[in-house]
Order: structure tokens, then C-alpha cells, then sequence
């Protein structure tokens, strides 16, 4: 079981069952996408067990793990509508700007028809891009914060949801700043007690902190 926060009607459920919290049967499709994620969540895992344990990894475990929470990051039904959207304004401006330019007028319709029509981008393609994406956060360092004297503040323990990692820059004081700008923090909670944060190095040191 699991505790769950039902955020429509503000209640806490101690023991929620595990199954079926947060998913939507064949989101990615079935075959290939299904059996490599079951593959990085696994890598992932082992990972993180390591971590908690207070093992070094190497790089190689580095990247399975840094791989594991970007994953994480975008393979929700909230961030693929995101995407989705952004595309979608986005290629309006382009279509629009480009009717203006060769005087057409009155196509606001064909335009919108153009772009619904347009294939979007579906799940089992944005795990497939993660492969490739993710390097670009392999620069970061990271450590593990540990909320300690646990009975004294069990009320305070680290909290997850659908949509796990926080991606927040501090430097630049804003959330979601940018995968490749100077300050990325990157925040998921690997359990109700320890939480790991991947910061930028050449921004940010950790003083008295045990860092993996």
C-alpha cells in the first residue's frame, strides 16, 4: 500500500493500494517501449539501492541512474500535452507568419486544420528521445538529503506524486529554467526520508554534507 493525496478533495489516504495510482493501461503502447522501460527502471533501481547504501557508482551507474530520473521528468500524460502545445503554437506563429508574408488572408481555419491533422508527439517516442536526451545533464554532480531523527519528524517526510522530479534553478530563482542554463537543480524524492538533488557544480557547493 501507499499513502495517497487526493488534491480534488484535500484527503489523505493512509493505505491506498499500489496498483493502478497514477496510470493508464498501455500509455506507452505495447511491446518494445513497455520492456525498455521495465530495463531502465531496473538499471535504475539497482542504482539508487547503491546510493542509499552509501556506495560510490561509477560513471556508467552515473548515467543509469541520471538516465532513470530524467525519465522520470518527462514521461507523464501532463508533460506530453506540454509538449504537444508548445508544438502547436509554435508551428501556428510559423504557418501564420508565412501566410502573411505571401498575403494570404482568412486561412485561420486551414491553418488550425493543418496543425490537428500534423501527427503529435505520442509516449513511446518521447521515452525513445530520453535516450539521447538525458546526456545533457551528465555535467551535474549530485547528493543525497536525508531528513535524520525520524520519529521526531515523521510528519515532514519528503513527498512524490505523478510527476516526481522538480526541476528548479535557483541561480535564476524560477522552476523548469532550462536543462543546459547555468544553476539547474533537478529534485526527486527516492523515498519518505532521502531525496536526491542534481545541481550545478560550478554554481553551487554543498558544505558538511556527504556527498556519493
Amino acid at each position: 500500500t501507499i499513502k495517497v493525496y487526493q488534491k480534488d478533495k484535500a484527503k489523505i489516504i493512509e493505505n491506498a493500494p499500489i496498483k493502478n495510482q497514477c496510470s493508464k493501461k498501455w500509455f506507452y503502447g505495447k511491446g518494445k517501449t513497455e520492456d525498455k522501460l521495465s530495463q531502465l527502471e531496473g538499471d535504475g533501481a539497482k542504482v539508487i539501492k547503491r546510493v542509499l547504501e552509501g556506495k560510490k557508482v561509477d560513471f556508467k551507474e552515473k548515467a543509469q541512474l541520471y538516465q532513470f530520473i530524467y525519465l522520470q521528468s518527462i514521461r507523464t500524460l501532463k508533460k506530453i500535452n506540454l509538449i504537444n502545445e508548445t508544438t502547436k503554437e509554435l508551428k501556428k506563429k510559423i504557418l501564420t507568419s508565412m501566410a502573411e508574408i505571401e498575403g494570404l488572408k482568412d486561412i485561420d481555419e486551414i491553418i488550425d486544420e493543418i496543425i490537428e491533422q500534423d501527427s503529435m508527439m505520442a509516449p513511446e517516442e518521447l521515452v525513445k528521445k530520453s535516450e539521447v536526451d538525458y546526456k545533457r545533464i551528465l555535467d551535474l554532480d549530485f547528493v543525497i538529503l536525508k531528513i535524520e531523527n525520524l520519529e521526531k519528524i515523521k510528519q515532514n517526510e519528503f513527498i512524490i506524486g505523478d510527476s516526481p522530479v522538480v526541476h528548479y534553478n535557483y541561480y535564476f530563482q524560477r522552476f523548469n529554467g532550462g536543462l543546459e542554463r547555468y544553476g539547474e537543480m533537478i529534485i526527486m524524492p527516492l523515498s519518505p526520508y532521502e531525496t536526491i538533488i542534481l545541481y550545478d557544480k560550478k554554481i553551487y557547493d554543498f558544505y558538511n554534507i556527504n556527498k556519493k
